[in-house]
Parts: C-alpha cells; sequence; structure tokens
C-alpha cells in the first residue's frame, strides 16, 4: 500500500471512543486542510469521524466486568464442591444404616423435619454421653459442611492481603483460646451465643470466629474415639478414616506453568521468573547501561566498564540498590549527580532526596529474590548458584508424582544446564501449592538442611512473592549479559550475543492483561486499518492524542472523574463569587476573570512576586495602588493590564500551560521576571529574599506540585526535557502499544523511514490533552466541545483528532517561539490557524459527522439476579391458590410498611413489636431487636408479590425464583399493519428456548400475547442498532437502541451524536414505518431488509 507523505492522521483515543481525522499537508508551505472527498452524487465529505464502543466493565462503579464473573464463577464452584463433599458424607452415613440422610433437608435445624436439636449443643454433649444415630449424623454432617479455614497457597502466609492477614490472626487467636481453655472447638463455641462471622454494626467484616481445619480435624479424632468409648457402633475407625478422606480432603492449587509465555529470542524457551537471581541481575545491569552521571560541568557521561563491574559487586548483598548506596560504592564526588533524578520540592511541596530510590524498581526491590535466597540458604548461596542441574535432575523432576504428567513435564522442560538457585525459583514462582513446592524442591540436588530451610521459609510465606516473568528467558539473557557489562548498551549486546532487539519489542496483545486496555487497543487496531483501505494509502504521519484515564483503573478513572465534577462546581461558585466583586451577573463574568480571581484568591490577594521583587528595587512599582503588593479586586476585570497571569516556570521551556503552574502578578513584575524561573530571577542573587518568598509560599494553602513550581532551584535542560516529555508526549499505556504497533505495521509495508539524505525520518507522534485543549481555546472551537462547561455529544471527538492532526512538530515550535514573545515582551500570544476560515471549516466539517457505534450482538450475560425469593402456595381471598413469593430480608433494610407484609406475623406478634419498637428507636446497629425468646433477629420474610415472571430454581426441596438476567435482544414481530416486540433474556438462549409472548403494556407476563404462526418476524434489536420510527402523524425518531420498556411495551432511543440524550416511551404497536439499519465504521447506514427468522422459518 503507497503512503501519502503530505497527509496526517490524528487519533483521539479515550476509553470507549475514537476520533479521527486526515488532513491534507502542504510539504513546501506547511499550510494544512481538512482532507475532503466528492460522493457520486456530488456531494462533499470530510475525512473525519468517530467511533464508538463498549468496554468491558460497569459503566456506573468502572469495575471490571471479568472480576464479576470471576467471583461468581468461584463462588459457584465452591458451592458445588462443597455440595459433592456433602453427597458422598450422607452417603457414607446412609451406608451405614442412618434413616432418612439422602434428604437434602434431612437434620436441617430451620427447616422443620428431622433432628431439632442445636448441632454445637451435639458436639459438645458428644464428649459426654452416646449420640443416636440421627444426632451422630448431624454432628458429622455439620462439621463437613463448615470444616474449616486450611491454606495451601504460598501466598496466603506473605502477609501482601490484608484481608487475609485479618483472617490469619483471628484463626490463630481462636487457636490459642482452644488450647487455652482444653476444650474442643465445638464445646468452646457451644456455651457462645455467637457462632459466626457476622459484620458488626458498623457493617464491618468479623472473623474473629474463623478457624483451623486442624482444629476440626482434632475435634474429629476425639469425639470418634469418645464415641466408641461409649459404644457407638458408628464410630469404627474405618468409618473414621473414610470420612476424614471425605470431609477434609482439599485438591492442590492448579501450577502456572502452562501460562508461561515464549522468550522474545529463543525459539522453545520459556520467560524466566521476574525474582530468578540472574533476571534480577540483568535488569540491574541493564539499568546501570542506561545511567547518566551528570558532572559539575552539565556534560553528561555514561558509567565506565570498571564502575559497572564495581556496582555489580554490591548486587544482592541487600533487598534494594539505591542511588545513595551507588554513589557509595562509586565514590561520586559530591557535585556530580543522577541524570535524570528530580532534585529539589517533590510534588507534595516537601525538600526530598531522590538518592532514596531504587535503581531499577519505581515499586519494589531490584534484587527482592537474590537477597532472599542468600538469607535462607546462607553461605552456601555462592556455591549453589554456580552448580547447573543436569539432564538427570530435569529427568527427575518430569517424573514427579506431585503433579500431573503433563504439568511436570512442562516445568521440568528446559530446566538442564540452568543454574540452581535458577531453578528453585522457577520451581517456587509456576507451582502454587506448598505440598507442591516442598515435592519438589526435595528432588533438586541441594543439601538436606538447606531443602528444610527452603520448606520452612516457603510454609512462612517468605517466598510468596515469587511470581510473574519477565521478557527473555533465563538462557537468552545469561548469553547477553557479559556484553551487556563490557560494552555498555544493550542493543549492542543483543547483537552481539546474535539476537535482533527489535524483536523483544513486538506488540504482543497476549501480554496484554487489562480488559479496557485490550479492548481500546484492538478497535484502535481496526479503525486505522479499515481508515487505510477505505482511503487506499497509508498516511504520512500519525498524531495520537490519549486520555491519561486509560489503562487507569476503574477506582481511579472515578476519582478522576469526582475531581472533574469538584472542580467544575467551583469554578461555578468562584463565578459567583467574582460576579459580585466586580457588580455583573454571573452569566457576564468571562473564564479570565474567574481564573484571574481563583489566582487571588489563592494568594492571599497579593502579587505573587511582591516578597521577592521588593527587595531588588520593585517595591516602587507597586505604588501607592498596591500597598504591601495587595491587588483590588477592581484590577481582576478584563482589560485591566495592571495585573497579568503569569507561568511560574516559562511555558517555552516546560510547556506546562496548568493551573499549577500559573499565578497573578503586577505587570511591571512579569516583564522584569521574563522567561526566567523564580529562582533565576532573584533567588540565586537575593539570599534574603529567596527565604521571604519561600517562606510566603509555605504559607498559603497550596497543592505541593504548585508549591514545587515556585521553588524549584534547577530548571537544567535534563527537567526541561522532562518537562516536555511530560507535556508534549503521553507516556500512557495505549498510547505505547498504539505507537509501537504502528512501526510494525508500516515496517510490514516496506514504509521507508529515512529521507533521501538518510536521515531518519519519524512518521509517529504522541500528543497530550492539554496541547490540543489550548489549542483548540486559542483557535476559537472551543464552543464546538463544550458549552457552558459540558461536553455536547459525541462529536468532540472528531475535533480533538482534527487538533491532534494539526499540532505537527511545526506547529510546536511556532508556539514555543509565541510563548517566548509573550514572556519577554508586551506582544499578545498570537498563534495562526492552520488554514484561513478554520473555524467555520471545522464547524461544517463537525456537523456532517455522523457517530457511528459498535453494535452489541452478544447474547451472555447473568442468567438472573443473585436474590432469591422463596415460592409458596397459597389460598388467596378471593378462593384461587396462586404462587406467592417471599423474599428474606435483613432488618437493618426494614421498613414501617415491611412490617405488615412478614410472612405469618399473626403466629409471632411478639416479633412485630419487637421489631416496630426497634424500628421506632431508629434501628440501632448495636442493639438489635429480639424475640420473646431472647433470640436475636437478623432476618425476615417479608411477602414480596405474586409470581409472574422470572426464573424457577430448585432450593433444596422447594423452589425459588430469581429476577431474570438481562435482555440480549428484543424480536421485532408485524401482523396487519401492526409492530410487537418481545424481550428475549439470556436464561432464553442458554436454554435454547424461543419465547414467543409480546409485550403488552401495563400487564403480566402471563397476561402477554402469545404469538401465532401468522406473525412476520422482522428483525432483532440489540443495544446500539440503529432504528428509525415513524408514527402516524408523520413524526420521525431515529437513534441508537437503548432498550425496550416491557411494562409500557415501548423502546428507547438514544442520539446518534449524543448518547447521554436518550428518547424514551417511543410506541411501537401503531407505528407507520419500523426500520433498523446496519452503520458501518464511517457512519455511513444500510437498511437492513430482511433477518433469519429464529423460529427456524425462512
Amino acid at each position: 500500500m503507497q503512503v501519502r507523505d503530505d497527509v496526517i492522521l490524528g487519533l483521539d483515543i479515550g476509553v470507549g471512543s475514537l476520533g479521527w481525522a486526515l488532513l491534507e499537508e502542504d510539504l513546501q508551505t506547511g499550510e494544512q486542510r481538512l482532507l475532503q472527498r466528492q460522493t457520486p452524487q456530488g456531494e462533499t465529505t470530510y475525512a473525519l469521524g468517530v467511533r464508538l464502543f463498549h468496554v468491558p466493565e460497569n459503566p456506573k462503579t468502572k469495575e471490571l466486568l471479568n472480576v464479576k464473573r470471576r467471583t461468581a464463577r468461584m463462588q459457584r464452584r465452591t458451592t458445588a464442591r462443597r455440595a459433592q463433599r456433602m453427597r458422598r458424607v450422607r452417603a457414607l452415613l446412609d451406608s451405614l444404616g442412618v434413616p432418612g440422610v439422602r434428604d437434602a433437608d434431612a437434620f436441617h435445624l430451620g427447616k422443620g423435619r428431622g433432628a431439632q436439636c442445636d448441632p454445637w449443643q451435639l458436639r459438645r454433649e458428644g464428649l459426654e454421653r452416646r449420640l443416636e444415630a440421627r444426632e451422630w449424623a448431624v454432628v458429622l454432617l455439620h462439621i463437613a459442611k463448615h470444616r474449616g479455614f486450611r491454606s495451601n497457597s504460598k501466598t496466603d502466609r506473605s502477609g501482601s492481603d490484608k484481608e487475609m492477614g485479618q483472617v490469619l490472626q483471628a484463626v490463630s487467636n481462636l487457636q490459642q483460646e482452644v488450647e487455652a481453655s482444653g476444650l474442643t472447638v465445638g464445646a468452646l463455641l457451644a456455651s457462645r451465643e455467637r457462632r459466626r462471622n457476622r459484620a458488626d454494626h458498623t457493617g464491618a467484616p468479623r472473623y474473629d470466629l474463623c478457624m483451623l481445619r486442624s482444629l476440626q480435624e482434632n475435634e474429629v479424632d476425639i469425639l470418634f474415639t469418645r464415641q466408641r468409648e461409649l459404644g457407638n457402633p458408628l464410630a469404627g475407625e474405618e468409618v473414621r478414616c473414610r470420612y476424614a478422606e471425605l470431609a477434609f480432603a482439599q485438591r492442590p492449587l492448579a501450577p502456572v506453568s502452562h501460562m508461561v509465555g515464549p522468550c522474545a529470542f529463543l525459539e522453545g524457551e520459556r520467560r524466566a521468573p521476574r525474582f530468578a537471581p540472574t533476571a534480577e541481575l540483568f535488569r540491574y545491569v541493564q539499568a546501570l547501561c542506561n545511567m547518566r552521571l551528570r558532572q559539575e560541568t552539565g556534560e553528561e557521561t555514561p558509567l565506565s566498564e570498571e564502575q559497572r563491574q564495581a556496582a555489580c559487586a554490591v548486587f544482592g548483598s541487600v533487598q534494594s540498590v539505591t542511588y545513595k548506596k551507588l554513589r557509595q560504592v562509586l565514590r561520586l564526588p559530591a557535585g556530580c549527580r543522577f541524570a535524570g533524578l528530580s532534585y529539589g520540592v517533590t510534588e507534595k511541596g516537601n525538600v526530598q532526596d531522590p538518592e532514596k530510590a531504587d535503581v531499577v524498581m519505581r515499586t519494589g526491590k531490584c534484587c527482592q529474590g537474590t537477597a532472599c535466597l542468600r538469607g535462607i540458604l546462607g553461605d552456601a548461596y555462592e556455591a549453589l548458584h554456580e552448580q547447573r542441574l543436569d539432564e538427570a535432575d530435569a529427568a527427575r523432576l518430569a517424573a514427579t508424582g506431585a503433579l500431573s504428567a503433563p504439568a511436570a513435564a512442562l516445568l521440568a522442560r528446559g530446566m538442564a544446564g540452568l543454574r540452581l538457585t535458577d531453578a528453585l525459583v522457577r520451581i517456587v514462582s509456576e507451582l502454587n501449592d506448598l505440598s507442591q513446592i516442598r515435592a519438589l524442591l526435595a528432588l533438586l540436588p541441594l543439601p538436606a538442611p538447606r531443602i528444610a530451610a527452603l520448606s520452612q521459609a516457603a510454609g512462612e510465606g517468605k517466598l510468596g512473592f515469587f511470581q510473574g516473568t519477565a521478557r527473555l528467558s533465563l538462557r537468552a539473557m545469561e548469553a547477553i549479559l557479559p556484553h551487556m557489562l563490557a560494552c555498555g548498551e544493550y542493543a549492542a549486546a543483543c547483537e552481539l550475543a546474535g539476537f535482533d532487539p527489535r524483536a523483544a519489542q513486538k506488540t504482543d496483545v497476549t501480554d496484554i492483561r487489562n480488559p479496557v486496555v485490550l479492548r481500546v487497543f484492538r478497535e484502535v487496531r481496526r479503525q486505522f486499518s479499515a481508515i487505510c483501505r477505505e482511503f487506499g494509502f497509508l498516511p504520512g504521519r500519525v498524531h495520537v492524542e490519549l486520555l491519561r484515564e486509560v489503562g487507569k483503573s476503574g477506582e481511579e478513572r472515578n476519582r478522576i472523574s469526582r475531581g472533574l465534577e469538584r472542580r467544575t462546581k467551583e469554578k461555578e461558585a468562584a463565578r459567583k463569587a467574582v460576579a459580585q466583586l466586580l457588580g455583573k451577573s454571573p452569566e457576564a463574568v468571562s473564564a479570565g476573570e474567574v481564573q484571574r480571581y481563583e489566582l487571588w484568591r489563592q494568594q492571599d490577594g497579593k502579587c505573587a512576586y511582591y516578597m521577592l521583587w521588593r527587595h531588588a528595587g520593585g517595591e516602587r512599582a507597586y505604588g501607592n495602588a498596591m500597598p504591601q503588593g495587595s491587588i483590588p479586586p477592581a484590577w481582576l476585570a478584563d482589560g485591566v493590564n495592571a495585573v497579568q497571569v503569569d507561568h511560574i516556570l516559562p511555558r517555552s521551556r516546560t510547556f506546562d500551560n496548568s493551573f499549577h503552574n500559573l499565578c497573578l502578578c503586577c505587570h511591571a513584575a512579569n516583564q522584569a521576571k521574563g522567561g526566567r524561573t523564580p529562582w533565576e530571577w532573584l533567588g540565586a542573587a537575593q539570599p534574603q529574599a529567596w527565604h521571604d518568598f519561600e517562606q510566603w509560599v509555605q504559607s498559603l494553602p497550596l497543592k505541593g506540585l504548585k508549591k514545587r513550581n515556585y521553588l524549584l532551584r534547577d530548571l537544567n535542560a535534563e527537567v526541561q526535557g522532562r518537562f516536555h516529555a511530560r507535556n508534549l508526549t503521553d507516556s500512557g499505556y495505549v498510547a505505547r502499544l498504539t505507537l509501537r504497533w504502528l512501526e510494525e505495521e508500516y515496517a510490514r509495508h516496506d514504509v521507508p523511514m529515512q529521507d533521501a539524505d538518510g536521515r531518519t525520518r519519524r512518521r509517529f507522534f504522541a500528543r497530550p490533552g492539554q496541547v490540543t485543549d489550548f489549542l483548540r481555546r486559542h483557535w476559537g472551537v472551543q464552543a464546538l466541545k463544550k458549552i457552558d462547561g459540558q461536553r455536547s455529544g459525541d462529536r468532540h471527538h472528531a475535533l480533538d483528532a482534527l487538533l491532534v492532526a494539526a499540532c505537527s512538530e511545526g506547529m510546536l515550535q511556532r508556539m514555543v517561539r509565541a510563548f517566548q514573545r509573550e514572556e519577554n515582551g508586551p506582544e499578545r500570544l498570537h498563534i495562526p490557524c492552520p488554514w484561513q476560515d478554520f473555524s467555520a471549516t471545522v464547524g461544517r466539517a463537525l456537523g456532517s459527522v455522523f457517530v457511528s457505534r459498535v453494535e452489541r450482538g452478544r447474547t451472555k450475560g447473568p442468567l438472573h439476579e443473585e436474590t432469591l425469593r422463596a415460592i409458596r402456595e397459597e389460598r388467596q381471598p378471593d378462593g384461587e391458590t396462586r404462587r406467592v413469593l417471599y423474599e428474606r430480608k435483613a432488618v437493618a433494610r426494614l421498613t414501617v410498611a415491611d412490617l405488615d407484609r412478614i410472612k405469618d406475623a399473626a403466629r409471632c406478634p411478639d416479633v412485630v413489636a419487637a421489631l416496630r419498637r426497634w424500628l421506632d428507636a431508629g434501628k440501632p446497629g448495636d442493639a438489635l431487636p429480639r424475640s420473646a425468646h431472647g433470640d436475636i433477629i437478623r432476618h425476615v420474610r417479608v411477602r414480596a408479590g405474586e409470581f409472574s415472571s422470572g426464573v424457577i430454581l430448585q432450593r433444596g426441596s422447594g423452589q425459588a425464583q430469581a429476577k431474570n438476567g438481562g435482555i440480549v435482544r428484543t424480536d421485532i414481530y408485524s401482523r396487519d399493519g401492526k409492530f410487537y416486540m418481545v424481550p428475549v433474556y439470556a436464561k432464553d438462549v442458554a436454554d435454547k428456548r424461543l419465547p414467543l409472548r409480546a409485550c403488552v403494556a401495563h400487564k403480566d407476563e402471563k397476561d402477554w400475547l402469545e404469538l401465532t404462526e401468522d406473525y412476520h418476524f422482522l428483525f432483532s434489536l440489540t443495544p446500539d442498532c440503529y432504528v428509525l420510527t415513524e408514527n402516524r402523524k408523520g413524526e420521525v425518531k431515529e437513534g441508537y437502541f437503548e432498550g425496550p420498556d416491557r411494562g409500557s411495551a415501548n423502546i428507547s432511543l438514544s442520539l446518534a451524536h449524543d448518547k447521554k440524550n436518550t428518547i424514551r416511551g417511543i410506541g411501537i404497536q401503531n407505528l407507520k414505518r419500523f426500520e433498523k439499519y446496519r452503520v458501518d465504521r464511517f457512519g455511513r447506514l444500510s437498511l437492513v431488509r430482511r433477518e433469519a427468522d429464529p423460529r427456524g422459518r425462512s
């Protein structure tokens, strides 16, 4: 595919949105214009658009959907395994002749059948008297169902999980209490009122009754022994062994060897464990190669080979090698600094020592695994690290019986030839079960004391952090390491070792673990490919804007969203306040006046530079109008040039236009400061002035980042580069993936990456939102995106993409020169638009954009809601027997109206009275209501209405109802010029059952219209498919399908250009026209004329 060097593609990437635009640029003059095409009908179309898509997260809570699915799947698995365990125990008891034990409700304390005695009391009495067969069955079933906690995971004892730490502490406390009492755990808890872990009155979870399974196993042994002594024929030793096997068995945790990816360099080799000593040393040496030292002269130099060797001598002796430690080892002079570190004030406003940081890890420790092994293996570490596994050792691991044959073979593959320390880290990293780890460690050629020490460390959770992999294999790392130490360059070392360094940088979607990032990245690739196919060429350059929230967790994005909402409210409050100060209406207050007011208030009404400049002769410039640097409120109005908004750190050098880098100062001070920082202006020359200025800044209620900007002393070339990197490029996860994939895609098409004179040609650029936001305001198109601070529709993504495309390197240079002219003189900031009549052209182009959305045709999802309601057959006052629903409701959720709907309220007036008194008292959480017998009332059953629809589930020996899950599609039928809709739920799809009842407004499902053969199927509506309706009056309503309202038999549509603008209550039965359309990636509509009949008819 050909490349057009004169075309620029702009991409605006967001969570669930993608804007795109193509600009043509005159390569001689740099003039740009929006790419246009003529349709066969003679219409002009603009090359820009918007694609919206669904991301796999809850739109309200931002919780990933896979988390909810995984949690539900694990709960189902736990429930199924418990049910299977109970069936096996019941079968054992049935074989012993216990009557009725096969019944699922047998011996249930609360269901009115079988033994009606407390199992806890029976567990205590079983130590004193012989239990009857049914009583003995109650005890054994109770212990089997609540068998206690046993951890076989290497991570549970590591202390990294706060909740697990609370559980382990509670388990330990209860075990100590049992040992101190001399009783079994059952006998101890039998004397207590509370025997379950319930949340306290504040809702906080409790873990104090979590018990170890070993306590239950010990009690079973004691009970069987005591019952045999008392003559119980069902307490034989063979029965005990079989019962213990059924009740306490636990599957080992599955290994993760099959999830380890391949090495980027060596085919057939698997990736190295992240914490293997060789892998940690590799990362450490790579960091040393990238490290630069800034000498007192300002020159930056790499570490020499001797310095790298000296730095490696301290590796592994401690868990973390800091820059401070490295300074001591390398004996660097005080004036020498590490390039890339920020010396000065932190973003929290505190003086920092950046050399306390680890030289490799931003969070974590660079040689944690190596130091851990040294501590466990002691003096034997060096010898064991030099020792390597042979073929016999690998074969012994592959033949172990602790793992399944395939898992053992996969784990042992490639083990031969590895260092012994690396091999044992691989075992610990790829296995999760403690028993399996101990079994395989015992097969390694290690001394018995070292094996015992490793097994003990694993049991104590010290090896729990051994998880994760690197991108290369251990063999590839060992091949590269000597060359990297010698030459000091990673790429050169790879080539010397015979590898292509670019191979490790290839984009692999299997490495993307965040589902939201994966969905966004895939949509970007598809849209880019579609654009290239549509226009027939590859753009010469691609500019990418990425919202920084892409790739962040849902909690972080919610916090960002809340922060934006709070900021909007603060601006509105400031608008009202400045209107009162200036005697204007809030509508007449400009954005500049709001900004100056917020800065004025933040600076306590003073010029930002007064404390600094007054010592340098600036006192006279303030005069009588500004005593002590105070700014009169009237000067905040537009047109008053006596005060100006200044960039604390020059924008021409940092490109930082954020509120944290703005201040309000008098005109003369701003001109005197020019394009310098406060420190460069007067700080070094006037120590007393700087001291006063620093004290004033520290006294202000400022965010740490703003204090840092005020007090920054060293805005050198490196710091400027870091500011430019942060403010002119975007290091977001999706941006990196996109740019890397684009490089691979262009290489696949053999696109030249050099000019005719051999110079490297950059084709891919990242731009942050700050730059496009500035251009949008400066070029007068802000109103096309926001009205009164609120985003207007979804077309603004195309606007941002257009601005990103226009933000070329030449444009950035013009912006820098404009900023410098503004800082150094009275010239007003002016950056010319990309072409004449820019605002009008962009407005017309945006008006023509038809927003395209991805139709969601997925038919999966939860089959029903989680809440179950009991179904009871009851005779009604009219004499008919109907099915009534009852739900179990916590007393904390009760209302006064619920008291009249309590099940069998006439038979328990004391309960209703106690609840009423408790509700009248304000629901005190620490004093729950009690029945007449003194029992705490926690839940009651409340009538939830008659059964009309939903999913019926088996619940013990009875039935329960749950509300349907989501509607996955809506089938549309017609007959005699009328339209009918049939909602299809996920349960219907899973059961392969086609519902043929059409919604009837304000009717229960049982009264809906049953469809016969003469109803003609038209099409199925799924979320975000495009629909057009026209009623008998000729009123047309169209938009993307939001969903049906089964209660009123209506549908809802959202406008094409604004998904938040919804049209509700569209009745379909008497429509004149009802059509469905497909929307392609470029917003073109095509009528759906026919879809397959789900009834199987053509």
